[in-house]
């Protein structure tokens, strides 16, 4: 009894100095006056509201779905074994680009990229590969009403409905037991099928920097939003030798069905998430936040429709 007093005071506190610090970021929505695609990872356009976001040709799951991504990673979905990639020297260019969302690598000719992961008796050729970042600045969200946001403190609380616990969750992308890293870097790859499939490899800063993240994120300084900035690269290898030289010794990877991370958040998605950590510099880091700043989905309850969710959110 003495707990939930406790909480329910902690809640209507914390909801009530976030309101009095975040007055002058309150926002209304407003439907008629905003591209339909258009989101954002703070603000009237954040995550609470990703369900109201049209992709063309797309179905939107963001908020309807029950396989939703990223989750706070636990053991009983860690494989003890290596994922199977075929490496074959690519003839196809790569190009970085700021989409206004993330900084990604994009084959310019995924059908000639050569690089393969093979799983559940299927293909997948490497498409793009791209970041999201926690970050260190404020980013605030809490839900009142439909198309009302106001912002709040780094926490996050989801209360199911008709359920009077609260429970603390996680704010970024996916965690393991509830431990967040500084970067996630994200290979996409696509079957012949249709199926995607995303290969997830965690950083955190360290003296040590890393060349893949150097080469193709902040060497060539895509500032410019969807303006894309061939790599020049001097190793033509650069991928096939991260696969190579790191992932090919990884043996313990998170495997589950999930979904993308951004609208239209759309579900099947087969999630290889590595538990390695690798080295990011302090510089590259900063030089990569700078562009992109925060840029993580808050972390879902799987297996719930969040319709049944109440979002009091805090990046």
């Amino acid at each position: 009894m003495f707990a939930t007093k406790l909480t329910s005071i902690l809640f209507v506190t914390t909801v009530f100095l976030s309101v009095v610090h975040a007055a002058p970021w309150i926002h209304e929505r407003d439907e008629a006056q905003h591209d339909p695609s258009h989101f954002e990872y703070s603000g009237p356009y954040g995550p609470p509201f990703w369900g109201s976001v049209v992709i063309p040709g797309k179905t939107n799951q963001c908020s309807n779905g029950t396989q939703q991504s990223p989750i706070d990673l636990e053991d009983n979905l860690l494989k003890h074994s290596y994922l199977e990639f075929v490496l074959g020297t690519s003839t196809s260019g790569l190009a970085v680009v700021y989409n206004g969302h993330t900084l990604q690598v994009e084959l310019e000719d995924p059908e000639k990229s050569k690089y393969q992961l093979k799983a559940y008796d299927n293909v997948y050729n490497l498409q793009q590969y791209h970041v999201h970042t926690p970050s260190g600045e404020l980013h605030y969200t809490i839900r009142v009403l439909e198309g009302l946001e106001i912002s709040v403190s780094n926490f996050c609380f989801q209360k199911k409905k008709n359920e009077p616990k609260l429970a603390m969750v996680a704010f970024t992308e996916h965690r393991y037991h509830g431990q967040y890293h500084d970067l996630g870097l994200h290979f996409v790859w696509k079957s012949d099928k249709g199926d995607f499939a995303v290969t997830g490899v965690f950083f955190d800063k360290s003296e040590t920097g890393s060349e893949l993240l150097d080469t193709s994120f902040v060497s060539p300084k895509p500032t410019t939003k969807d303006v894309k900035i061939p790599l020049q690269y001097g190793n033509p290898s650069l991928i096939k030798n991260f696969f190579e030289n790191y992932t090919h010794s990884f043996s313990d990877y998170f495997s589950y069905d999930g979904s993308l991370t951004t609208p239209p958040c759309s579900e099947g998605i087969k999630w290889h998430v590595y538990k390695e950590v690798l080295p990011i510099s302090l510089a590259q880091h900063k030089a990569i936040n700078d562009i992109i700043h925060y840029n993580a989905r808050d972390t879902q309850l799987y297996g719930l429709n969040t319709n049944n969710i109440a979002h009091v959110c805090g990046h």
